[in-house]
């Protein structure tokens, strides 16, 4: 009987890492900022608005032009500007 408890024990404590990974329930976007030429345009302003929502973010563009919004509400429609 003991025995059958700890099997059952470890088998739900093995399975609790995989389904905490399925509850993910945001995401992220990642991008570099450019003048047409190519040229990286650092310290650029970054507004991501989610059209059903409402809700904006706001970041801005490192040194190397990149820009990284997390936390965001999965699914879209997204406006970048």
């Amino acid at each position: 009987m003991r025995l059958k408890m700890t099997v059952r024990l470890l088998f739900a404590l093995l399975l609790f890492p995989l389904a905490m990974m399925a509850q993910v329930t945001t995401s992220s976007i990642s991008g570099t900022v450019k003048k047409s030429e190519g040229e990286i345009l650092a310290g650029s302003s970054i507004l991501l608005i989610h059209i059903p929502t409402g809700t904006s973010y706001k970041s801005m563009t490192g040194k190397d032009g990149g820009y990284n919004l997390v936390n965001l509400i999965p699914g879209g429609p997204y406006s970048l500007t």
